[in-house]
Order: structure tokens, then sequence, then C-alpha cells
């Protein structure tokens, strides 16, 4: 699973910042009362894969630090670290956590169970108690139940991560009391009601995921202005409308100047008079039903952005007319383009293309509805790497200059009529 690998990445960041100190002396063992929390920990779970297999309960074995995932003080012997992220489908915990079981873990100040199978087991509110916390990842990990509001005793906590479970009910206030916190992703639970304003005042907060849970409404646009420090910003599934988006993006929006990443894929957005962050780097609009003409200068796109994906959007040929403006105005910066399962038929995407990107890498135009043959202006593209225009209806032979263009690696041109295309790629 990407996701995971790329927490578990940012995982050791964190371990090198801030457990730098930490790594253990082979001249100190672990406290037993500490030992003895992890082997009760472990009771509980189903660990097919092996991830425990050095958590063993003999005289030759006695030194926790020394077992899978965990780090000590390498001066008292606490434990710091317990880092156990699993991975889809090969090595994964199963069973039911007991948390409780680690109360003795007074001085951690890591922990990291995600990506294993916890069905439904709930984060108890003894959690609040490991006061030293600064690294808390429990993402894909089938966690269910209600966000126990003393999370918001971890003060020194900087990251939380607790996307994609089964989360529900309303998040409470006291979450605004993790006043150190860089990371917190909430993306795929069922939270009801709206996000506590008080998230306002978190100044250090980097990255913000809110994906598939909370209504966001006018109002939530001064709070979320406060948020100075934000550069990524996760709010699909978040039934978002143009009004919104406009308040979230007014040119007085203190938000606007920070973002690097922005996601903003299944909402119901429709028109193009956006204003976004000048500092955009990946830009996610699919899955809305933006059928005006988004591309005609009119969506003031980053000059910084490289990333655009906008599949499934209902975007037509009159979304990509070119306009004298559009072309000043170009992204010349984008590397990545996904206008796949659109309704463009015409050449109109193609000059679009050809008049307003020169660095592009990759291009999908898979599953629209094109027609006539591959453009000469491809040939042109010396930086492209891959293109998919699988699934349309182009006719013709593939031009021969494809096989000339030493930076192309792949290209998919799979169509429902293969007999339409005939192979003539130079060598």
């Amino acid at each position: 699973m990407s996701s995971c690998f790329a927490k578990q990445f940012y995982a050791l960041v964190l371990v090198l910042l801030h457990c730098s100190a930490s790594i253990v002396s082979a001249n100190i063992q672990c406290i037993e009362s500490e030992r003895q929390a992890l082997l009760n920990f472990k009771h509980g779970l189903i660990d097919r894969s092996g991830m425990l297999s050095s958590w063993r309960d003999d005289e030759n074995n006695i030194d926790c630090c020394k077992w899978r995932g965990i780090q000590c003080n390498n001066e008292t012997g606490h434990v710091l670290m317990l880092n156990l992220p699993g991975q889809f489908p090969q090595q994964h915990l199963k069973g039911v956590i007991n948390i409780t079981s680690l109360i003795a873990l007074h001085n951690i100040q890591y922990f990291d169970l995600s990506c294993n199978y916890f069905r439904w087991t709930h984060i108890p509110k003894l959690m609040g108690s490991f006061t030293n916390l600064r690294y808390l990842n429990l993402t894909y990990s089938f966690l269910s139940r209600e966000f126990p509001y003393q999370l918001g005793s971890l003060k020194q906590l900087r990251n939380l991560d607790l996307s994609f479970n089964y989360l529900n009910g309303e998040l409470r206030y006291q979450l605004a009391n993790l006043s150190q916190l860089r990371y917190l992703g909430l993306d795929g639970n069922s939270f009801s009601g709206a996000l506590p304003f008080q998230v306002g005042n978190l100044p250090m907060l980097h990255t913000l995921g809110l994906g598939g849970n909370f209504l966001v409404k006018f109002k939530d646009a001064q709070w979320l202005s406060n948020l100075y420090s934000l550069t990524e910003l996760r709010l699909s599934y978040c039934s978002l409308s143009d009004t919104e988006l406009q308040s979230l993006f007014n040119s007085h929006a203190n938000l606007s100047t920070s973002l690097t990443i922005l996601d903003l894929s299944n909402n119901m957005l429709t028109s193009s008079t956006f204003q976004f962050s000048p500092s955009l780097v990946i830009l996610d609009l699919s899955s809305n039903n933006m059928k005006s003409s988004v591309f005609r200068g009119s969506l003031n796109l980053s000059s910084k952005l490289q990333n655009l994906h906008s599949q499934d959007c209902s975007l037509s040929d009159r979304s990509f007319i070119v306009s004298p403006t559009s072309i000043t105005n170009s992204s010349s910066s984008l590397v990545s383009v996904d206008l796949s399962m659109n309704l463009l038929k015409s050449s109109t995407i193609f000059n679009w293309l050809f008049n307003t990107t020169a660095n592009l890498r990759t291009f999908d135009l898979s599953k629209n509805m094109l027609e006539g043959p591959i453009p000469d202006g491809f040939g042109n593209m010396c930086a492209l790497q891959s293109i998919d225009l699988s699934y349309n209806n182009l006719q013709g032979e593939i031009p021969s200059f494809f096989g000339n263009m030493s930076a192309l690696q792949s290209m998919y041109m799979v169509t429902i009529y293969k007999e339409r295309f005939h192979l003539s790629l130079g060598t």
C-alpha cells in the first residue's frame, strides 16, 4: 500500500529528528515493568506473519529494547518508540489491541500501529495518558467508535494520523489544545458535524486532511484562513460548492499564500472563477462537474503548478478553447496532466496542450471521445515520458516520430476498434 509506505517513510524522518538520542546502548536494558507491558500487549494479537517473533519471554531475550519495533532511551532504558506499521496484505497484525496494557510506557514518544487489522477496536480514553507522545499514527487500522477528547491532553504531539478508519461522532474542541501539531489526518472516517473552529488556532499545522467527513461551509473559511503554515489541504468528499471554494480562496485569505498541495476531488464544483494559491504545485479537481470553460484563462493556475488531476470532470471541447490570455498565463511548469474519463472529442484539446504546456512528462487522455488522427504536435514535446490515448475513436497510423522521442518510455493506445491503428514507430 503506497500510502502506508509514504507514512512509514515520514515516520522514520521524525525518528531521526526527535529520537536521535534514543538509540539503545548495549549496556542498558529495558525496564522490566515495560517489558511485561509489551508482552501483555502481544497476547491479544494474532501475528501470522511473525512481526513479533522477537518478542519472547525467555532468559535469552530479556532486553525488550532489542525487539523489533522498539527503541529505548540509551541512558534510562525506558521505551521511547513502538513502531509496528503493517504492510497489507503480506504482513500485518490482527486482533484486538489492548492499548491500556501499555500504560506503563510513561515515556513513549512515538507510537505507530498503522496499516494493521484491528477490526472494531476503539481508541481508549487512557491514550490521553501518554503525555510525552510526539507522533501517533493509527491510519488504516479499522478502528471504530468516537474520537476520545482525552487526546487533547497530548500537548507534545506533532503528528496525529487517524485517517481511513471507522471513527464517528463529533470532534471535540480539545483538539485545539494540540498547539505543537504539524500534521492532522482525519480523512476517510465517519465524523459528524462541523470541525471545531478552534482548530484554526494551530499555528504550526502544515498538513490538514478532512476528506470524506465534514461539510465545509462559508463560515469555515475564516478559521481555515488562520492556518498560516498550511502547505497541504485535503478536502475531497466534503460537499464543497463554488460558493464555499470562493470564500476559501479569496484575495484576502492567508490560506491562499502558503498551499502547495490541494485536493478538491469528489465535490460539487462547477465553475471556473477560482483564484488559487500562486504557490500550488499539485491540484486535484477530479470527479467534479466542471462543464464550464475552465481552461480558457479564467481558471487561474499557479505558475508553479506541476501536477493537475482533472479526470472525470465532464470536461468538453469548449473547456479548452485557446485564447491569448490562456497562452500568456500558461503554466509551463506542468509536468503531469490527467484528463481521462471526460467528454473531449475534437482537436481543441490538442491546441490547448501544444500552446499552453511546454515541459509535460506524463499525459492521460484515455476514455474520452477523441476522433481523427494523432496530431503531429506531439513530436515537438521533447520532455514527454508517458502518454495514454486509450479508449478513444482516434484513427490512422501511429506517427513514426514517437519512435524518435528519446524521453518517451511508455505509450498506451488500446482502443475499442483496434483495427483502426497500425503500429509504425520509427527506430
